[in-house]
């Protein structure tokens, strides 16, 4: 006879309690201690002002001593801070118990907590997060101690913002997990119609507002750079009279000897009607905002949860290795290959509802954008071949075949392009030159033939590059505003590690402070949707533990008797026949637990919270590390990106019309990198800066910012042309009060030299500093 089944145990609804014995004055207690070790973590970090300035200015650092109550001192060439800990420590602990008691009447207002229950869960759970600065104090010490190696104190103490992020990411996801147990997910299509949620709009508007905000008030106050930004507007202006598709900054040959950069021709159409770099500027904030609608689509079809979806995509928004990319550390703004972020989500969008044809468009535009996205579509291919077809149904065998051709083609294109790209399509563009950015590797090898022979015959160095404190910190500035979520998903992750490395290996390269790590961006994002589903099944499992072990301590074992009248009752069987039925029962059971269907309770209720986890990283991060509004650094008066300073227009920005006045359209100028912005439409657009510090024997004129940032020619006697060459050479009268100095080519009688010596001009070849 068989034996009924066993009806499946309920999923567990409640964050699980304090451990057994714990009560309201333990929780208390925990946030006491945990307020407390903040308070001392804060105090020791305030000093120690090499430690304190991987979050403050030195000013600011200052400041906040002064505000304290303590004083800076220096010892040799390294500052300390003599201040009292206590009254620290003490506003922490106040602060501390007031969060505490205001969150706890906060989850008992839900309904769904008694208020000590609340205060003792959300006391408990919560405040774990707050002896995080006990665990780096102790790594602190042993760093100190040279046990963990000599790159270790120097990767620590890097990492601060990113421990402090976390400490209020997990307290911030410890309430929302308290706040909504019974959040769970709802059944989505696997089609691409997928609505994106008015919260994500609303993200991607702010955005684009504010990013195109300051990108117009850099250009505005004339702290935009030429070089790497506003020299691809002066290729749109070049291609559209005559000019050809180049930068003069190149030496005057065609651009593509520089990158395959092609994208921003697609914005020709609008530049016709609004010749302005700033519409190049606008489009790359509205490009990279959009990139948000694929990150939601992609997190939703992995978590069939709208919320947390929607906090993802709003976490892709705050990322500041993104924002950097809008605009860098440097001041730095339109970057083609940023267009690489929308292009490849949507791509990934595409390929996992097996848009096949729409995948290709999109990898197409992305190679537009930079040769560098081909280090991602070789390894993504290679994972599309291996990994793909194990997620589509055994029915769909063409389907799986299909993708398994796709994933070998686009491997083998990726690599091809590389190589085409390095070997062929540059140096020819360059007159057989190298490529300029072998000059990146140096420490390898002084040309692209030599750093691969120097990768082959000496491993060892490049391991050892590798294992390098910076290299740690790569990672942990790309990773940890993520929650560590692409972690959890190394398959996918693993798409971006060639590209990783070869960053790695330069020093110029591995920051997400400037523009090089563009390509990894999409790849994160999307590991990172799929690393949610498997860290809320391992948060289940954890709490299903927790919770299975205090029922099984708070209820009394079942005498035998009583056990074998239960299962009696419940099998309904008697005689022989229970052993079987029993055995029966065990392997159901044991079969639905390997489905999760009896012990697993249900993970997509902490979607949420983990994707809390990862905003409020990605939130906290920014506002350390970046320089948008919600950071800092925006509001810091000490700060290089103060907002006063960076977005008002001075006195600079007012005296630049007078100087343009002064030359007219159909001159050929040689300018200093930032005002040169302002003369991309003239006849010739020279560099005369730290680029290509030359003058052209064409230019008609010389204007040099001698008040921008880091100018190095302050007055006429710092003028060399001056100096060398008084007779060829003249100042302009002062209209500026100094901000600009403004030279004229004094030229024979009959105005400009001869055709010929023009036509010389345009073949002369300036060597820069790399020699070619």
């Amino acid at each position: 006879m068989a034996g009924a089944a066993i009806p499946p145990v309920s999923p567990s609804r409640t964050v699980p309690t304090p451990p057994a014995g714990s009560s309201l004055l333990l929780a208390g207690g925990l946030v006491l201690l945990g307020s407390a070790a903040l308070g001392f973590h804060i105090a020791e970090v305030l000093s120690d002002g090499a430690l304190s300035q991987s979050l403050f200015s030195p000013k600011l650092w200052e400041a906040l001593v002064a505000l304290c109550g303590g004083r800076v001192r220096w010892s040799g060439n390294r500052s300390f801070a003599d201040l009292d800990s206590m009254p620290i420590v003490a506003g922490s602990v106040v602060l501390g118990t007031a969060l505490w008691l205001l969150g706890g009447s906060l989850l008992a207002l839900t309904g769904r907590h008694l208020t000590t229950q609340a205060l003792a869960r959300f006391g408990w759970w919560g405040w774990l997060w707050w002896l995080l600065p006990v665990a780096f104090g102790a790594c602190d010490l042993l760093g100190a101690s040279g046990m963990l190696g000599t790159d270790f104190p120097t990767l620590l103490r890097g990492s601060l913002p990113f421990w402090n992020a976390a400490l209020v990411a997990g307290w911030g996801a410890t309430w929302v997990t308290l706040a909504f147990p019974d959040a769970v997910s709802q059944a989505v299509s696997a089609g691409p119609r997928v609505t994106t949620p008015l919260l994500v709009w609303l993200g991607m508007s702010v955005y684009f507002l504010v990013f195109s905000a300051l990108n117009w008030r850099l250009y505005d106050s004339l702290l935009l750079p030429h070089g790497d930004s506003a020299m691809y507007e002066e290729h749109l202006w070049n291609l559209l009279n005559g000019k050809g598709f180049r930068s003069y900054l190149d030496n005057g040959r065609l651009f593509l000897g520089e990158h395959v950069q092609v994208v921003h021709l697609l914005l020709v159409p609008l530049y016709l009607l609004w010749p302005s770099h700033v519409l190049l500027e606008l489009a790359q904030s509205a490009a990279l905002a959009l990139g948000a609608i694929a990150v939601y689509r992609i997190a939703h079809r992995q978590t069939a949860s709208r919320s947390g979806a929607t906090l993802l995509a709003l976490a892709y928004l705050l990322y500041f290795p993104l924002q950097f990319l809008d605009i860098a550390i440097d001041f730095k703004t339109f970057r083609p290959n940023s267009f690489e972020i929308p292009f490849f989500l949507f791509a990934l969008d595409a390929l996992e509802t097996r848009r096949f044809r729409a995948l290709a468009v999109w990898l197409v535009l992305a190679l537009s954008c930079q040769e560098d996205a081909a280090t991602i579509i070789a390894p993504l291919g290679l994972w599309i071949a291996l990994r793909l077809p194990a997620e589509i149904s055994v029915e769909d065998i063409a389907v799986r075949r299909q993708s398994r051709w796709l994933g070998w083609g686009l491997a083998a294109g990726g690599v091809a392009w590389v190589l085409l790209v390095i070997k062929v399509i540059l140096p020819w563009f360059r007159g057989g030159a190298d490529v300029h950015f072998a000059q990146y590797f140096s420490t390898l090898g002084d040309s692209t033939d030599s750093i691969i022979s120097a990768v082959v015959r000496h491993p060892d160095a490049v391991i050892a590059r590798l294992l390098r404190a910076e290299t740690g910190l790569f990672a942990i500035a790309l990773l940890a505003p993520l929650g560590w979520l692409p972690v959890f998903s190394p398959g996918r992750l693993a798409v971006a590690a060639p590209l990783f490395c070869v960053l790695c290996l330069s020093d110029i390269t591995d920051s997400p402070q400037h523009h090089f790590h563009a390509p990894l961006v999409p790849v994160l994002f999307w590991a990172a949707a799929h690393g949610m589903r498997p860290v809320c099944r391992w948060i289940a499992r954890i709490e299903h533990l927790l919770s299975s072990g205090r029922s099984r301590k708070r209820q009394p074992a079942p005498t035998a008797p009583a056990r074998l009248l239960a299962n009696g009752r419940r099998l309904k069987v008697t005689g022989a026949s229970a052993a079987p039925a029993a055995a029966g029962s065990v392997l159901r059971l044991l079969r639905m637990r390997r489905r999760n269907e009896v012990t697993q309770p249900r993970d997509g209720r902490f979607c949420v919270p983990v994707a809390t986890w990862v905003f409020l990283n990605a939130l906290v991060t920014g506002a350390w590390i970046g320089l948008s509004p919600l950071s800092i650094s925006f509001w810091d008066p000490h700060s290089s990106a103060f907002w006063r300073n960076t977005y008002i227009p001075g006195d600079r920005a007012r005296h630049v019309v007078k100087v343009l006045e002064q030359i007219p359209k159909t001159a050929r100028v040689a300018s200093t990198d930032l005002v040169h912005t302002r003369l991309t439409h003239y006849e010739r657009s020279y560099d005369y800066s730290e680029y290509r510090p030359v003058v052209p024997v064409d230019a008609d004129f010389i204007v040099i910012d001698a008040k921008a940032p880091h100018s190095q020619v302050r007055g006429p006697r710092d003028i060399k042309e001056l100096r060398d060459e008084p007779g060829r050479w003249k100042l302009l009268p002062d209209q500026t009060e100094g901000h600009f100095l403004i030279l004229q080519r004094v030229r024979p009688a009959g105005g400009r030299q001869s055709a010929a010596i023009d036509s010389a001009a345009e073949d002369t070849t300036i060597i820069d500093a790399a020699g070619h």
